[in-house]
Order: C-alpha cells, then structure tokens, then sequence
C-alpha cells in the first residue's frame, strides 16, 4: 500500500557533538528491544519524497535526499509491543502523573502494549529528536515546547494529525474551536499537537513588596524600569543592593531568550520573516523597531542581577523563589508551585499581572508557546502512540496530569478551565495531589491571567502580519541566531543596528540552505 510514513532510510546524517543527550531514561529508551512473540505481518510500503527538506539543530544537520523508495517492513500488527513517550516535563509530580496513566493505560486498556516513560529537559527536546528520526529511535509520543518545532517536523512529513483529537476534547468539555484561542495552528488543514498548557508571557510580583514601595504593577516597561530603583534594597544592611527589580534573562538558549527577544520585536512592531519566508528583521521597515526591541532587552537587563547574560528560565525562578528580585517574567506559573515547596509565607504573596508588560498599550502582543504532546509518524508504532496519546487527552487523566503543576498547567482551552473537574480532586489524582490542587484554588485570579494570554498571544509559527505556517521555526529557534543578536549587543559587541544586521544576514544563510537541501 501507499501511504506517507517516515523517510529514515533516504535520510543521510552529519552528526556533531550535542549537549544534553547524556540525560536520565535514554539508556532505557535506545536499548528498545523487540518483544517476545511478536505476531507480525510483512507490507510492503512505498515512499514517496517530493519535497526537500532539512532537519537542523545547534550542532547537527540531518539532510533528506529527494528520493521514492519501495521497501519491505515488518509491522507488528499486535501481540506484545512497544512505545516510547519521550517527556519533558520533568517536575516530580508530573512524571508520577505520567507514570500512573501509564500503568492504568496498559493494565486497563492495552494489556499487550509496553510503554517505555523517559524524560529529559525540554530544552533538549529539539536536539533529541533531530539525532533519533534519522537513527530510527524516533519515540512514538514526544513533549513539544513550543509549535515551531513540532509544526517543523510535520512540514517534513514526520507527524501525524491529531485534530481528531482535539475534537474529541472539545465534545467532552462543550468547547468550541475558538475556545483554544490562538494556540492551535492548522498546517495544510491539519494540526498536529495536543496542547496541555499556554506558556504565554506572564509577568510575576511579589504583592508585598510593590506595596511596600507604594507602586502600582506595571504595564509597560518603561513604567517599569521608572519604578526599578523604588523595588530595590539593600537587605542585609551592607551598602549593597542585594534585591533587584526584575529578572530578564540573556543567556544563550533556545528558551528564554529567544522567547523574549521575539515577544519585543513585535511590540516594537518588527518581525523575523514574512510569508514568503523573506528575513525581513533588518529591512528598511523594520530595522528601526528591530533596534528598539534589542535597546529594551537591554535595559531590562540593566535592572537586574548581575550575571544574566548567562542566565536561563531556572536561574529566574531561583532568583524569584529566593527573594532576590521583587518580579519576573516567565511563561505561565510554574514559579508559583516552586515557592510554595520552599516557602509557604512567600507564596502568599506571588500573584501574576492581568497582563504581561509591553512598549505600547496600543500594540498588545505577546509571545505564545504552547505545550503539548505530539506523535511521530517516523516512529516504529504511531498508531499505537496516538491510542494512548488519545485516551490521555480525553480522560480524567489529563486532568490529573494539569494538576501536577498547578497554575502553569492552565489548558489553552476556556471551557476546561472553567469545568468543575478542573478545580476539584478527580479519581485519578494520587493522594499527594490534594494540596496541589487547593494551590490550584488560591490562585484563581493568576490562572485567568494566564489563560489569558491564548487570546493575544501569537506564536512564532505565525508572525504578526503573517498568513502562512513558517516550516522553518524549529530551525531557527535551534539555530540560536536570536539569542546571539541579543548576546552581541547586551555584551557589547556589536552596536545594535549591527547586531541585527548580523543576526538577519545568518537566517538568510540558513533559511537559503534549507530551502536548496
């Protein structure tokens, strides 16, 4: 039969040295050995490629050679089989969420299926899969932190569908399409991940330290960078300023970085590309709001702790979680959870803005990432990947995993927030997830804040202005030109006129090099 599987046999690899592969699970997960008593039948496939297409990351270039190739592979049809998920969420009672789903889904639902949980830092995930679609390792599930990547690896052929899905969802919890906001993306007519969160930009205080300085929260960051020395102090009485007004990162990362720089170049009004895939960051439209945006980046750094140019979304959270910045930016509420294991007092006083600051009132985007999982067509067994990826999704399950962590687990969906399910105990909810969930209640107001963000957030799969999924946004964000730009002129090596003409001059070359393998 014909039919549009994966293209690992055209597929030719120059692997370089990647950070991050040496992670907990992988072992596990490459030693996949078949099972016993496998019941098989042999089909015979025709592939067909007519599209080139090139897979990049940091320190890797996997290239697809156009090819048509007919080739006999042998598919278990059933008996004893397995998958892998590979899971970024790493927090201690997600991976327990996962892990009993995971259990309930094999003893209750497919007893004959194995389903192999690894789990490693989601900023490694776009490195992961870049190195096992080409080896044939490719996981059946995977945790995507953002669509680009996903939607990048489905314009190449290497995802399955899911709307089906997401209609499911949407039977079950009365929602309609416009209830998902802007966090589903259709590709030709289809959409290829589940959301299971929004990591919309958040902006989080502290409320008792912005009332004991007498100031209002801030929304826009001139008005915060006005009330930045108010916000400051010298706590321990030794001359110098041990609490800072903010924490904006300018590490060189894939995450935050990357994620703040976009979400100021279109409040200053530019953007990285048009529809036509034309780097337009340093044309003449845009280059005047290319440099204001990177001037921003700056001087938010300016009003925070020393050593940001190498910090990422962690060292955030430690500096917030440890009193050592009065607010931070952050892409939903994760924060919140992580104060209230440390310092119970102090969560008690975090609270998320109605709105992530801007340049402009009049120009109120942001930058909207979403989590979701997604299923791999180029992985040994996708149909039994999206069983279960269906039944997850459309059971208490998913629910108790939005409870793991509680506030940044806010589904881009109105209606599955506002169902009683959402906020209450549910069976399948470990009896360690209660207080989580009252943690859930006392932050009403923040998780409407964050749902929020699916409504005037965009993300970077379509830029503002844009019509067209760009194919290439998992190569750009993996390229990590933005952070660079932001690195060249916050660390003085470039003016920053120069370091974006830089930075265009590179997409260039890689969007070129994409376009002709």
């Amino acid at each position: 039969m014909s039919e549009k599987i994966n293209r690992r046999g055209a597929i030719k690899t120059i692997i370089g040295t990647i950070a991050g592969l040496i992670v907990g699970g992988v072992a596990g997960y490459y030693l996949r050995a078949p099972s016993v008593e496998r019941i098989t039948e042999t089909v015979e496939r025709t592939r067909t490629v007519t599209t080139t297409k090139t897979v990049t990351a940091p320190t890797t270039q996997v290239v697809t050679t156009p090819t048509v190739v007919t080739t006999t592979q042998v598919v278990t049809t059933k008996g004893p089989r397995r998958i892998a998920f590979l899971n970024a969420e790493t927090d201690k009672h997600s991976i327990l969420a996962l892990k009993r789903a995971v259990e309930a889904y094999v003893s209750e639902v497919e007893p004959q299926l194995s389903i192999e949980l690894s789990s490693i830092g989601w900023t490694d995930v776009w490195a992961r899969l870049t190195m096992d679609i080409p080896a044939g390792r490719a996981p059946e599930i995977a945790t995507f932190p953002w669509n680009g990547p996903a939607y990048t690896l489905a314009y190449r052929g290497f995802m399955e569908p899911v709307e089906d899905i997401i209609e499911g969802m949407n039977r079950i919890y009365g929602s309609s399409w416009d209830d998902w906001g802007n966090s589903l993306i259709k590709l030709e007519g289809h959409i290829y991940v589940v959301p299971f969160d929004t990591n919309g930009r958040t902006y989080l205080y502290r409320k008792d330290i912005f009332e004991e300085a007498g100031v209002s929260v801030p929304e826009t960051w001139d008005e915060l960078i006005e009330i930045a020395p108010q916000l400051e102090a010298d706590t321990d009485g030794d001359g110098k300023i041990d609490r800072w007004a903010f924490a904006w990162p300018a590490g060189r990362t894939t995450a935050s970085t990357t994620e703040n720089i976009i979400c100021l170049l279109w409040q200053c009004g530019s953007k990285v590309v048009d529809d036509d895939l034309n780097v337009v960051l340093d044309s003449p439209e845009y280059i005047d709001a290319s440099v204001q945006a990177l001037e921003y980046h700056k001087r938010l750094v300016d009003i925070s702790p020393p050593g940001m140019e190498n910090a990422d979304w962690p060292q955030v959270i430690t500096l917030f979680r440890t009193g050592q910045v009065a607010s931070a930016p952050y892409g939903g509420g994760r924060i919140i959870k992580q104060v209230w294991e440390t310092d119970p007092e102090m969560e008690k006083n975090i609270r998320i803005a109605p709105r992530f600051p801007v340049v402009d009132p009049k120009n109120p985007i942001i930058y909207l990432p979403i989590d979701s999982w997604g299923v791999l067509s180029a992985s040994p067994l996708p149909e039994d990947g999206k069983a279960f990826l269906e039944w997850l999704a459309t059971t208490d399950w998913y629910i108790t995993f939005l409870h793991s962590v509680p506030v940044h687990f806010t589904p881009p969906n109105r209606k599955i927030v506002e169902s009683k399910k959402f906020w209450e105990v549910v069976d399948t909810d470990p009896p360690e997830f209660e207080p989580l969930v009252e943690l859930l209640n006392r932050h009403r107001d923040d998780v409407k804040a964050v749902l929020d963000t699916i409504f005037i957030g965009r993300d970077f799969v379509v830029e503002p202005g844009n019509t067209k999924p760009n194919p290439f946004t998992g190569d750009i964000l993996g390229s990590l030109i933005l952070p660079d730009m932001v690195q060249n002129y916050v660390l003085g090596r470039m003016s920053a006129k120069e370091a974006v003409k830089n930075a265009a001059e590179q997409l260039r070359k890689l969007i070129s090099r994409l376009k002709s393998s």
